[in-house]
């Protein structure tokens, strides 16, 4: 699903990016962080009871037992509160809460990773270029941004690593399909994602080539290891190096 989706759709919740909750077209303030990583972590689980022990240990996992059952009652009292319908999408019982599987609200890590596995199925160039390239336009940024704690780490790292493969993915599908403006877009794109992915930098370098501009292949190599000096205090691999050399033969 595209962006376009997730920007016109009346009930949604981002996550990558930024943390939004629009309700019947307009935002609704969930009000604290504590509420948005429940929300994020139900989320990422759809259909999946998430017990209310797990939820006290997650936030409250010094706290007496009796204490933190209360907290959990109090936090989801506050959900309840300023989500207006939100039964719609979520069961909340005595002794769990969970994600409802026909939740009409969309959400866009969701979308990111449907979206994923949908393209990784493909193996018509044209449509698996096409699938790819929608699915990269899901991910509008890191996932819960704002929070620090080891779960979103993780899945925010995974997130991260996924976006990234799909990109290199839908990169050798426009080479193949010789889509080079497009191609040269999408390299670009994973620079920026990390840049300290040095074979990023390699395909950005062949792509100019494959243009006939030797001159900005040899400038994305120069663009490499400077960051690479400043920010590893490293110098280019040998890989990195050596299309360097061939970029510099065929330039004289």
């Amino acid at each position: 699903m595209d962006e376009s989706h997730m920007v016109s759709a009346p009930n949604r919740l981002r996550l990558l990016g930024t943390v939004e909750l629009t309700l019947d077209g307009a935002p609704v303030a969930l009000g604290q962080s504590r509420l948005e990583e429940l929300v994020a972590l139900l989320a990422l689980r759809p259909g999946t009871p998430l017990k209310r022990a797990e939820i006290a240990y997650h936030f409250w996992p010094d706290s007496s037992e009796r204490q933190a059952r209360t907290n959990v009652r109090n936090l989801l009292h506050k959900l309840k509160k300023g989500w207006p319908g939100l039964e719609a999408t979520l069961a909340i019982g005595h002794g769990d809460v969970t994600w409802r599987h026909d939740a009409t609200l969309t959400v866009d890590v969701q979308e990111f990773v449907r979206a994923a596995e949908h393209a990784e199925q493909r193996d018509l160039p044209a449509e698996r270029a096409l699938l790819l390239a929608g699915a990269v336009d899901c991910y509008a940024g890191d996932f819960l941004p704002a929070c620090f704690a080891d779960w979103a780490l993780a899945e925010r790292e995974q997130l991260r690593t996924r976006y990234g493969e799909l990109l290199e993915a839908l990169i050798d599908a426009l080479l193949e399909r010789r889509e080079l403006e497009e191609a040269l877009r999408r390299a670009r794109q994973l620079c920026d994602h990390d840049p300290l992915h040095e074979a990023a930098y390699r395909r950005l370098m062949q792509i100019h080539a494959l243009r006939g501009d030797r001159a900005a292949a040899l400038r994305t190599y120069h663009a490499c290891a400077s960051i690479l000096r400043k920010e590893l205090g490293v110098e280019p691999s040998p890989a990195t190096q050596q299309l360097h050399a061939q970029l510099l033969r065929h330039e004289s």
